[in-house]
């Protein structure tokens, strides 16, 4: 498992920005202080969100997709679906599997609607591409709060507080049971769970948590459509007692914006001072066994 990109839909460092989060990273000799858009690659096979640098996470962490199956998208926004990357799939000279993107009901009819807009444009170059591309994926879709079985994988979609371009959209969250049995909640994008959703999650006891903390330092709005330091915090504190978390779950904050006063050491002393249990920063290149 590794994470490809760890950004809210910014980037860290901003390519237009020159805000002190920004050019500090620009200027930094780490590589961790860099993000790309949030994705996680849970192995060969399945990948969630697929977003602009995935080609680019790929060449720099020596990455071959050549076996994926799966993409579980969270929701149609650009920075976790970027549909200009679908050529890639007729492009290769070998043989892969039929890409399958699962998603909800209105990110489906959206992203249908935006390839059979693009097709109708008149240019004869593109409709020819995209009937090209057609083969080589298919959409399915995921209804909140009814798990399904993808392979060897039990999969429990559920709604976060993030609307999406699609109409009536709201990101899904994911609850994975992995092969091996584990369970990972990735919990990317959204503000605080509304009380269907934690009761869905009640006494799962994920055994891994990737969450977003998209603002940091930022004092939010209650409904507000992303999580800060203070509301990761309690978003946490809320999953944990309704046992949809382990005590001894490994944690991770990621989707990191650059709207804050705080930089990376800052949210790392934020978290080991406020979280609950032990939640650690992810960043791009991390792994986990």
């Amino acid at each position: 498992m590794i994470f490809l990109g760890t950004a809210a839909g910014d980037l860290i460092p901003s390519p237009f920005c020159e805000c002190p989060i920004c050019a500090a990273a620009r200027k930094s000799g780490e590589r961790r202080h860099k993000r790309y858009h949030s994705m996680l690659l849970l192995d060969e096979e399945n990948l969630i969100d697929f977003g602009p640098e995935l080609g680019a996470a790929c060449i720099e962490f020596g990455l071959s997709l050549s076996r994926l199956r799966n993409v579980f998208l969270t929701h149609f926004h650009e920075d976790h679906f970027a549909f200009s990357l679908l050529p890639l799939l007729q492009m290769a000279r070998t043989d892969h599997p039929k890409l399958t993107f699962w998603m909800s009901a209105p990110a489906r009819a959206a992203i249908e609607g935006l390839l059979k807009s693009a097709g109708a444009m008149g240019s004869e170059a593109l409709t020819l591409q995209i009937a090209k591309m057609a083969p080589y994926y298919t959409f399915r879709t995921l209804e909140a709060y009814v798990e399904t079985a993808v392979d060897d994988m039990r999969v429990l979609p559920v709604a976060g507080h993030h609307p999406g371009y699609g109409r009536k959209e709201q990101a899904l969250n994911y609850l994975f049971t992995l092969a091996d049995g584990r369970r990972l909640l990735y919990a990317c994008d959204t503000g605080l769970y509304p009380a269907r959703t934690l009761e869905a999650l009640a006494g799962q006891k994920a055994d891994l948590v990737v969450m977003e903390m998209t603002f940091g330092s930022t004092v939010r709005a209650p409904g507000d459509h992303h999580l800060a330091g203070e509301t990761f915090v309690s978003q946490l504190r809320a999953l944990l007692a309704c046992g949809a978390v382990r005590e001894d779950a490994l944690v991770y904050a990621s989707h990191i914006g650059h709207k804050t006063e705080w930089d990376d050491d800052a949210l790392t002393r934020y978290l080991a001072e406020n979280a609950p249990v032990r939640a650690h920063l992810a960043y791009d290149g991390l792994e986990i066994e």
